[in-house]
């Protein structure tokens, strides 16, 4: 099964609608307090995430693994994956962190740990794990696509294609283009699964925008104006959570219909939203600057 993890849940408002629009969630360890575990609680069948926060400090620590490897144990039952301690960009230490973090847990718990690979490290590291894991992650993607899109794009479709080829599944960090989702689920049709996981939704959301059903960005003062409803940020986000999720669950990426004006298309979305609004009644509340 496909997933679209939204990330960047760091308060208890972002962690219930990914729960209830998604169905699915990743939380930065160093993010994860009471109020989110709370909701986690709340939704045990909803497909928790766990980042170690390897970008968040400068270097994950001894004690950070050690302390990590405390929280999988206490919260295995909870959450789904727990992403392996890495050293951005160093395959090397982040395999010794691998290896430090499965010697500190229950065998039977290795599994939920994820194996990641550094893009830029030596492909060798990359077949190796191909023939060790069932499941595997790709890292250091979003300087590559922030650099050149159109390249980044081309090299990790070839990556994808060694790990689809291996019948392995893999999860794809810090994608969120309805592009590249279209691309890696052709990639892997019929031989695996994929997973990946972005902050678009909060990031459209806060800046007023609605994304649609083929990734483009809506403001939502264009639908206040057509159709006089007002939209708040929460709005925002469950809209951008269940229309995110629904990359992954259609068959077929194309719109119900071919539009040839991209207006018509908006106005067929912002109906939508619209409809969906009157029916939950919401709050009409003015939009900050």
């Amino acid at each position: 099964m496909n997933v679209l993890y939204p990330s960047g849940i760091d308060r208890p408002e972002f962690a219930r609608i990914a729960a209830r629009k998604a169905v699915a969630g990743m939380i930065n360890r160093f993010q994860l307090t009471d109020g989110i575990l709370a909701i986690c609680r709340q939704y045990p069948n909803v497909r928790w995430f766990i980042d170690s926060g390897a970008f968040t400090v400068p270097e994950l620590t001894v004690e950070h693994i050690e302390s990590y490897a405390e929280m999988i144990v206490l919260y295995h039952d909870l959450f789904e994956v727990f992403a392996n301690c890495d050293k951005i960009g160093d395959q090397e230490q982040s395999n010794k962190n691998y290896a430090r973090l499965l010697s500190l847990i229950p065998v039977e718990l290795h599994s939920q740990v994820l194996w990641i690979y550094q893009y830029g490290s030596g492909i060798k590291y990359l077949q190796e794990a191909l023939t060790e894991h069932k499941r595997i992650g790709i890292g250091g993607l979003v300087p590559l696509l922030d650099a050149d899109y159109e390249r980044g794009s081309a090299l990790i479709l070839e990556i994808a294609e060694m790990v689809a080829a291996a019948a392995v599944d893999a999860h794809y960090f810090g994608i969120g283009s309805f592009e590249m989702v279209k691309k890696l689920k052709r990639v892997h049709s019929q031989r695996s699964s994929f997973s990946v996981d972005n902050t678009s939704w909060i990031k459209a959301a806060i800046s007023g925008d609605f994304i649609n059903n083929v990734g483009k960005r809506i403001p939502s003062s264009d639908l206040t104006r057509v159709f006089g409803v007002s939209y708040d940020t929460d709005d925002r986000l469950n809209q951008n959570a269940a229309m995110m999720k629904s990359w992954m669950d259609e068959s077929d990426f194309r719109p119900k219909r071919k539009k040839q004006v991209e207006l018509q298309m908006t106005l067929d979305f912002a109906m939508s939203v619209s409809v969906e609004a009157s029916l939950s009644q919401p709050t009409v509340v003015k939009e900050s600057a």
